[in-house]
């Protein structure tokens, strides 16, 4: 059944992204020992200082990116929805680093199932809704709680918790830990 109309859309960085390696690696250069399951931005900014965490963040959006690998199953599911879905990208980078962002979804293949009309850059989280709301967002997934609450006007959203950090206590909010879990958490929607 070709479903279109319908529109999902994905956050790149820690959703598409996978920067566990590279936090682990610029958090060992500044003295934090982290393990993987410690890499998510909410809970790596409970482990360092701000500042270190700025750190961190400038060097995986910068320098980490063109090294970071894709998340595990991402593009086969990606390409196994493209065919029935419409597929878009809402990521908050500043101008200066959509550039790479870019370049690095077409090296790992990801351009040839998202287009690049279909990718939306945001100065701020609180923005992502303002643009899932122009898209027609029906199903959202991103690895942030606190973005997927601000988006009001996406019926579906999905938390992507690679490591079973979080637990999820709202009901319009479902959790996955792999991307293999996408395609049966989308039947129930």
């Amino acid at each position: 059944m070709i479903h279109d109309s319908i529109v999902i859309g994905f956050d790149l960085d820690g959703v598409i992204i996978d920067h566990s390696k590279n936090k682990i690696k610029k958090a060992k250069e500044l003295g934090y020992t982290i393990r993987a399951e410690e890499t998510s931005s909410e809970r790596l900014k409970e482990l360092i200082s701000p500042e270190d965490y700025q750190v961190i963040r400038k060097f995986i959006y910068h320098r980490g990116t063109p090294t970071a690998e894709p998340m595990k199953g991402a593009l086969r599911i990606i390409k196994s929805l493209s065919k029935n879905y419409h597929i878009v990208i809402i990521s908050r980078r500043d101008e200066d680093i959509q550039k790479n962002a870019l370049e690095w979804l077409k090296k790992h293949g990801f351009s040839s199932y998202i287009k690049r009309r279909d990718i939306c850059f945001v100065s701020d989280e609180k923005y992502k809704d303002v643009a899932a709301k122009r898209l027609k967002v029906r199903v959202y997934m991103d690895d942030k709680l606190s973005v997927l609450k601000l988006l009001k006007s996406v019926p579906n959203k999905i938390l992507f918790d690679p490591y079973d950090c979080f637990q999820v206590k709202h009901k319009k909010i479902g959790k996955i830990e792999s991307w293999q879990s996408f395609l049966p958490a989308l039947s129930l929607f």
